[in-house]
């Protein structure tokens, strides 16, 4: 059976108006949803595009995208792009990345920015939230600062 032998579809009755226009610069909550390494534009190096989706507020649903330098000739552009791998580390609790893959599936907060080029205007994660420094007294075992409640669904979710 086919869709349109079983249904009557009416273009008339779907919203079709999408709205590309960026988000407002604010702060995030949003799902890592994929990661991949790919060659820079130039060919001589290699960023992590890493796409995010607002998990909650008016913006649920919408797209962002964040490219991490990961080799790079200009050392200034790769040292700023493994600070911002070492906040998505971070900020997913991933401590030794195998893969891209390992970010994936976690909930952060991200720094939602707008820049412009060439007279259009697109949204730019500016910074990664990573969770407040916990200092541990060196005299306590690590036994003791597991959490001593039940795991929940939510354990991904950042408690900050």
């Amino acid at each position: 059976m086919s869709f349109f032998q079983d249904h009557k579809f009416n273009p008339a009755d779907v919203d079709t108006t999408d709205s590309f226009e960026p988000i407002p610069a604010g702060n995030y909550r949003v799902l890592v949803l994929s990661a991949e390494e790919k060659p820079t534009k130039s060919q001589n190096g290699v960023v992590m595009q890493v796409r995010y989706q607002v998990v909650e507020g008016k913006h649920q649903g919408r797209s962002l995208f964040h490219w991490i330098n990961l080799q790079n000739i200009n050392k200034v552009a790769q040292e700023i792009g493994h600070k911002e791998l070492a906040r998505l580390c971070l900020a997913t609790r991933v401590e030794a990345p195998k893969s891209p893959a390992d970010f994936c599936g976690k909930l952060i907060q991200v720094v939602v920015g707008i820049e412009e080029y060439n007279g259009k205007k697109d949204n730019k994660v500016s910074a990664i939230i990573t969770p407040p420094a916990t200092k541990v007294p060196n005299n306590v075992p690590q036994t003791q600062l597991e959490p001593q409640h039940p795991a929940s669904q939510d354990d991904d979710a950042p408690a900050w």
